[in-house]
């Protein structure tokens, strides 16, 4: 049930990009084929990927992250050429599909622009310095986070893990990332 309106605007631009994705046949994504709506509920009739997300496979298989990250990077790119920025990329939102192929899911905060957005959104541990500060940002948002993603695959945490939240903003917002997870000390 939509709460807000707030939550409209955030689904009704999901439906206008998961359109104008199924235009450009990107295979990174899963296919929109309809939407349904009755008075209290939007849904939407998504291609069915058969799978799992990307963290799941990351537990028990690292050795492919180089081309998952060559995957992501493909869809980053088709949808930066469409002046969408995704600004929520995680690894729960890349789904590998049965035949060991990425598609990127969940649109919700995705937005197509003409030059920047300032709206403060995504999850705080993949979200870039300038969305934080809200200065503005375009598609370096999504590449800061495809960072972050590489460096969790690689390592198993991303570089501002903490478990204090205000320690967390405060490296992401100063670009200090927290190396030793990577090492392991």
């Amino acid at each position: 049930m939509i709460n807000s309106k707030q939550e409209t605007t955030h689904i009704l631009r999901e439906k206008q990009i998961m359109n104008l994705l199924k235009l450009s046949n990107n295979p990174f994504v899963p296919t929109l084929f309809a939407t349904l709506q009755t008075d209290t509920e939007l849904m939407f009739l998504i291609e069915f990927v058969r799978g799992c997300d990307l963290l799941s496979v990351l537990a028990t298989v690292k050795s492919f992250y180089q081309f998952y990250t060559a995957e992501v990077i493909c869809c980053l790119v088709m949808l930066h050429q469409q002046n969408i920025v995704y600004r929520d990329l995680k690894p729960e939102h890349v789904i590998i599909d049965q035949s060991g192929h990425t598609k990127l899911v969940d649109f919700g905060f995705a937005k197509q622009i003409n030059q920047k957005t300032s709206t403060n959104c995504g999850t705080l541990v993949y979200v870039a310095p300038e969305v934080l500060k809200q200065t503005g940002t375009s598609f370096e948002a999504d590449v800061w986070s495809l960072g972050v993603l590489i460096h969790e695959m690689i390592s198993g945490l991303t570089p501002f893990n903490t478990e204090d939240t205000m320690n967390q903003y405060d490296a992401i917002v100063k670009c200090r990332p927290i190396y030793s997870t990577l090492l392991g000390a």
